[in-house]
């Protein structure tokens, strides 16, 4: 009996094993939508200061002219009382709308409903309700005639007085208890949403405050920024997660946002591999930046949940200047200052962990290749007009499931997302030149999905000023990586997690306090403001002994087979990225900025010593309570050297 064809069918069989136990990972890629919704109104776009008016995603989109009536929006419904007290309802998705008689009312100085119920307010500051279509109006609440306007809202009545004050009541009948709630000088009108109120001063401004904190005060929420329709509120109208707006002329107009294109789409992108026994999880988002804060928040949820170190999970910002605020900007004008809430939980902290767990239920075996390109969508803004230093690397992780009919393909490379602050633009909700590239990506190879990951841009800005055409530049120079050889990747999972602490060095009191003088001469000035701004704080975190002392940089090593991920905390700019390569110069070495923690700029001697943005006034804006040392930069190199991650 001839024994070989089968000896020959067990080696192959077993050379087989070998090359899987080699070479195979297990791998998944998940992504979910950063995209606003109906979680909020309006949001503040993040990146820059300026128009110190502020940059909103906020549109008016006109609907119908209601001439005089007075509105409630119910269910989906509208609901309208004429001057001759004669009440009609109309389909809320149906525009123009077409009105029919529902009964003899009232005349009404204003209405609202929620939940069939409707609250009227007559012109002597009684309040009627009726629970029912075919219900007369019932007395609820005798005379108050201080109240201009009356909101119903999660069973609670609110009301907006002649001096703007807003006041609500928790009880019922003509017992009814008025407490005060906030308070807006010349406020006309206002609604509730989800945690914050809205107002109006009749004017094109639309403002917001948190319910739940209003002593934060009141800020600016959109504006007619001469590319939106410019609409002078007199009433607001808030229901079913839809806000809309009556003018002086009785025009209706629906609060809409300025998303951009398919491209424009902003998402948490998440990569997972596991080899063994070891599991990272890579993820990259379409946002701006982020505090620290969050992202411990984050890896606590998967910690408890998923039972990853903290080290094993590394999070990367595109670093977009057109998503919505997503961090604390304490030196920023107030409408930038802080996250909106409800964007924060119920979209950006949902979106970050579905992405993560979906990759991680998703893992099948996979192959990863490595390859490099170069690019020249950027440019050094901060070196005196030169284009050098600049590391024009391309990074491209590829991934292909056993069956060979699924890829993932993960970008890195170092440039500001800041494309495309022309007219509208600028207002515009954008993932900016990443989206296009991915777009390019997905559209010219089969069954492709795509994510983005910022490298060392910290001071490289596009040469482009339009983002489709960087991000198809960028996508025309990962396809010529994937055109060539790449390494396949083996070897096992590794990780490790440090911070470097670098002590602060905090200007004296009496120096914040001369600084803030001088700036204070300044008024109307987008910069000096900023600067006030920051000598407050500094002077009270004097005052209550509460000065930063040290201003932590979190250096993230991710090892997986024989490509090295080196990812670092702030804006980093490109020299880091060149310095950490020739600690390793035979390896794949990718660097990241912008990773767990985006506070500040990271940059290098040259930035500090000529007092360019990045080594001086950024530090300003972000709230620091110093610059960096002249020798940040061989503090750091030195770091990640001696600790051969």
């Amino acid at each position: 009996m001839n024994f070989r064809p089968f000896l020959l069918l067990i080696w192959s069989f077993h050379l087989s094993i070998l090359a899987y136990g080699q070479e195979e990972f297990l791998v998944g890629m998940a992504r979910e939508s950063l995209q606003p919704g109906d979680e909020a109104f309006s949001l503040t776009l993040a990146g820059y200061g300026a128009p110190r008016a502020g940059r909103f995603t906020l549109n008016w989109e006109r609907k119908d002219s209601i001439g005089h009536l007075t509105l409630a929006p119910a269910s989906g419904d509208f609901y309208a009382v004429g001057e001759n007290g004669e009440m009609s309802k109309a389909n809320g998705d149906a525009w123009p709308l077409k009105w029919s008689p529902t009964g003899k009312a009232m005349s009404a100085k204003s209405m609202t409903s929620e939940n069939n119920i409707i609250f009227l307010l007559d012109a002597a500051g009684d309040i009627y309700s009726r629970s029912g279509p075919d219900q007369k109006f019932s007395l609820e609440y005798q005379g108050n005639n201080g109240l201009k306007e009356i909101v119903f809202f999660k069973e609670e009545l609110y009301g907006l007085m002649d001096n703007g004050e807003i006041i609500k009541t928790k009880g019922k009948s003509e017992k009814w208890k008025w407490e005060s709630v906030a308070l807006l000088p010349g406020a006309v009108s206002f609604t509730l949403h989800h945690q914050s109120i809205y107002a109006t001063t009749g004017t094109d401004t639309l403002w917001k405050t948190d319910a739940t904190n209003t002593a934060a005060g009141w800020i600016k929420a959109g504006y007619s920024n001469g590319f939106i329709q410019d609409v002078q509120i007199k009433k607001l109208l808030g229901a079913n997660d839809k806000l809309f707006a009556i003018d002086a002329q009785g025009i209706l107009f629906e609060a809409t946002k300025n998303y951009g294109k398919e491209q424009d789409e902003l998402f948490a992108s998440a990569l997972a591999i596991q080899k063994k026994n070891q599991t990272v999880v890579i993820i990259c988002l379409d946002l701006c930046g982020f505090d620290y804060s969050l992202i411990d928040e984050v890896k606590q949820t998967l910690l408890r949940n998923r039972g990853l170190p903290a080290s094993s999970i590394l999070v990367n910002a595109s670093h977009t200047h057109f998503a919505p605020v997503t961090q604390s900007w304490a030196t920023w004008a107030p409408h930038n200052q802080t996250p909106d809430i409800n964007y924060m939980n119920k979209v950006v902290k949902p979106a970050i962990l579905k992405a993560a767990g979906k990759a991680l239920d998703n893992m099948e075996p996979s192959f990863i290749s490595f390859g490099r390109g170069h690019t020249q969508i950027g440019r050094n803004r901060s070196n005196e007009g030169k284009d050098s230093p600049y590391d024009d690397a391309v990074d491209v992780i590829k991934v292909e499931n056993r069956n060979r009919d699924q890829e993932f393909l993960m970008v890195l490379a170092g440039c500001h997302p800041v494309a495309g602050t022309s007219g509208l633009d600028n207002f515009t909700i954008s993932s900016n030149y990443p989206g296009y590239m991915r777009h390019v990506l997905e559209k010219t190879r089969k069954n492709t999905t795509s994510l983005f990951m910022q490298g060392c841009g910290g001071d490289i800005n596009p040469r482009d000023s339009q983002p489709e055409m960087t991000g198809m530049k960028l996508a025309t120079d990962v396809l010529q990586v994937l055109n060539h050889d790449m390494k396949r990747l083996s070897g096992n999972i590794s990780f490790f997690l440090d911070t470097l602490s670098v002590p602060s060095s905090p200007w004296s009191p009496k120096t914040i306090e001369a600084f803030k003088h001088e700036n204070q001469k300044q008024k109307g000035n987008l910069d000096a403001e900023k600067n006030v701004r920051w000598s407050d704080l500094m002077l009270k975190h004097h005052e209550q002994g509460t000065m930063p002392n040290q201003m932590p940089i979190y250096l993230q090593t991710i090892n997986i087979g024989d490509w090295k991920l080196v990812g670092l905390s702030r804006e980093v700019v490109t020299e880091y990225s060149l310095g950490i390569k020739q600690i390793w110069p035979d390896q794949q070495v990718s660097v990241a900025g912008y990773c767990n923690d985006v506070s500040s700029y990271l940059p290098t001697e040259r930035h500090i010593r000529t007092g360019v943005y990045e080594g001086y006034n950024s530090f300003l804006w972000y709230a620091q309570p110093s610059a960096f040392p002249e020798n940040i930069y061989d503090r750091v190199i030195d770091q990640v050297k001696t600790s051969n991650y």
